[in-house]
């Protein structure tokens, strides 16, 4: 019977030391791992005014953008963007004449280089959360064709200071998925004499997805003291 309390005894001792193990034990991204990641959005819109059909607005356009980073230190990396924008809106207005609408169209080129932060928290080897300062600036070339005839638009310089958070999930220790979800920033726009500032909170109704690429040793278990 001693025996037996002493093996009980051993075996709960043994139970509680390795839970304060676990408990003890975290997730880091390891200094020296590169980041490689990359999304793409596409969507468009339409709307027609009141009485209808006297104006009518139709809008299409896609984003792609790539990221590469380098861990400085754990969990924290330091990379640079580059993105490309295109938009294509096209306008038509009965009110005037009804059988001979006006038409608008307009075509927008945006080239987007920047810099951005990131911090890592992780939960699980699998799971954690990102918080990303970044700043991206925006160089516009726009052209507008109105009934045929065709206006370049001045050269417009755009400027985004933006913290947003992420949500990241990794399949494998090198390939995992990004969702990010709103943002607080801050823009700024200048085109000729035309400036304009806004900031607040913009909340995406919608989840952003991407995949990312983690070379070097990724995600990795540390002892917490």
């Amino acid at each position: 019977m001693k025996k037996i309390f002493v093996v009980v005894l051993a075996v709960c001792s043994s139970l509680s030391l390795s839970a304060q193990d676990s408990l003890k034990t975290k997730y880091r991204i390891e200094k020296g791992t590169k980041l490689i990641t990359g999304s793409l959005s596409f969507g468009g819109s339409g709307s027609k005014s009141e009485p209808l059909g006297a104006n009518e607005l139709n809008n299409i356009g896609f984003w792609i953008s790539e990221q590469s980073g380098f861990f400085v230190t754990h969990n924290l990396v330091v990379g640079k963007t580059l993105g490309y924008s295109f938009n294509y809106d096209k306008n038509y207005d009965y009110t005037v004449f009804p059988t001979m609408p006006s038409e608008v169209k307009a075509y927008s080129h945006a080239i987007l280089p920047g810099v951005f932060l990131r911090y890592y928290k992780m939960f699980t080897p699998k799971f954690g959360l990102i918080g990303q300062f970044n700043t991206t600036f925006g160089f516009n070339f726009r052209k507008t064709e109105q009934n045929g005839a065709v206006t370049s638009n001045p050269l417009a310089f755009g400027l985004n200071i933006g913290v947003s958070p992420h949500i990241v999930y990794f399949f494998t220790r090198r390939l995992a998925m990004e969702a990010g979800f709103g943002s607080i920033s801050f823009n700024y726009f200048q085109m000729a004499n035309l400036k304009s500032y806004n900031g607040g909170l913009t909340v995406s109704p919608n989840l952003n997805f991407g995949l990312a690429f983690y070379l070097g040793k990724g995600v990795q278990p540390y002892r917490k003291n």
